[in-house]
C-alpha cells in the first residue's frame, strides 16, 4: 500500500490495516492514532515521527517498539541506543533485550514507556513473572 493510500484512508477515518502489506512504507509522521496494525507487515516501513498511540500490534513489531522508544528518547544518548537496539537485533526476544538492559534507569524508562500499550504491558509482566519463578533478578 502506498503511503499516499494509506494517509487517505487515515485521513478519512480508517483504522483497520490489519493483515495490510506495508513493507518499506514511508509512514513518516503519519497520524496512525488507535489503527489496528496486528498481521501487517511493516518490514522496512519508516515509522519517524508517526503517531502510534492507541495503535493495536504484534509485540513483536520491532519497528513499532523501536519507534515507540526513539520518539520517547528525545535527546538522551543512551536512550536512543536501546532504541536502536531494538532495530539491530531483530532476532532478539524480550529475554535477550532484557539481558542487554542492564542499567536500572534504561529498564525503568523501557518499562514505563511501553506500559502505554496494553499488548507490550502484558509482555513485560509476563517476562518478569518468569524471572521471578527462575530466581533472577529483575
Amino acid at each position: 500500500m502506498k503511503r499516499e493510500e494509506l494517509l487517505q484512508r487515515c485521513n478519512a477515518g480508517e483504522r483497520d490495516f490489519s493483515g495490510a502489506d506495508l513493507r518499506d512504507a514511508d509512514l513518516r509522521d503519519a497520524d496512525l492514532r488507535g489503527a489496528n496494525l496486528r498481521g501487517a507487515d511493516l518490514r522496512g516501513a519508516n515509522l519517524r515521527g508517526a503517531n502510534l498511540r492507541g495503535a493495536q500490534f504484534p509485540s513483536t513489531s520491532h519497528i513499532v517498539i523501536a519507534e515507540i522508544l526513539r520518539q520517547a528518547a528525545g535527546n538522551d544518548v543512551q536512550r536512543l541506543m536501546v532504541a536502536g537496539l531494538v532495530v539491530l537485533q531483530r532476532g532478539w526476544c524480550w529475554r535477550e533485550f532484557d539481558r542487554a538492559v542492564t542499567e536500572p534507569r534504561l529498564r525503568r524508562w523501557v518499562r514505563k514507556t511501553l506500559s502505554a500499550w496494553p499488548q507490550l504491558h502484558e509482555r513485560m509482566v509476563m517476562l518478569y513473572r518468569a524471572k521471578r519463578e527462575d530466581g533472577d533478578e529483575l
